[in-house]
């Protein structure tokens, strides 16, 4: 066989060789991708928004969550037009918003048809409108027509432990009863009334070296009884 009749062979070896070569990646990656796609209801987003019957933005899910235009509390000027009078002037109250609270959620967030905040689940869920929370708090929130928070159930967590809370809130924002549970092995139920001066705490206070029931008025300190159980 001359030298030119091998190296005539040798060439059409390799072009068969790089072609089957080629054939067998695009085999290999045509399985890549089917199996990244097989699955076609999985959809994979960064965030989700999710409209009613006229529009209107009511679901938001995200990492976090996506802003929307029609979210109060995603608006300056609607913030300030629909709570601002709540506060009074040494309250500060738009510039602890923009400053202080956390609005955003790593989960979803439903919103009503006028754009209040009606429950969110989210790692963490947002702040009250009208401060932060003692800290961020990984559960559930739910808010009545005003976007004011009424329940919720988390696992905060503070500066040096975690705590488990479930609240029940009043109209006007504040806790009127509170299951709670931490780290240091504080177990309690706190309960109230509606002026916020007077409340019943049944449970362990670390703090206090309390196992028991204590009656608590603010206005009256002398007033404080305490029934320990040893």
């Amino acid at each position: 066989m001359s030298d030119h009749h091998k190296l005539n062979t040798i060439v059409r070896v390799q072009s068969i060789a790089i072609i089957l070569l080629f054939f067998g990646m695009g085999i290999i990656l045509d399985n890549t991708y089917l199996k990244e796609k097989k699955d076609p209801d999985i959809l994979t987003a960064r965030g989700i928004i999710i409209v009613d019957a006229n529009g209107k933005e009511r679901i938001l899910i995200g990492a976090p969550i996506p802003q929307s235009k029609d979210r109060i509390r995603d608006d300056y000027d609607k913030v300030e037009k629909t709570y601002g009078d709540w506060f009074p002037p040494e309250a500060n109250f738009m510039s602890v918003f923009k400053e202080q609270v956390n609005n955003d959620a790593y989960g979803m967030l439903i919103l009503d048809e006028h754009g209040y905040d009606k429950m969110a689940i989210g790692d963490p869920v947002p702040d009250l409108y009208y401060g932060r929370r003692i800290g961020p708090s990984t559960g559930i929130v739910i808010n009545d027509s005003t976007g004011t928070e009424r329940s919720g159930y988390g696992l905060i967590k503070l500066k040096d432990r975690y705590m488990v809370s479930m609240g029940f809130d009043r109209n006007d924002g504040y806790e009127g009863m509170v299951f709670s549970l931490d780290d240091k092995g504080e177990a309690q139920i706190k309960i109230r009334e509606k002026s916020l001066s007077k409340s019943l705490l049944l449970g362990q206070s670390i703090d206090k070296g309390l196992f028991g029931i204590q009656y608590i008025d603010k206005r009256d300190t002398t007033s404080t009884k305490t029934l320990e159980f040893n």
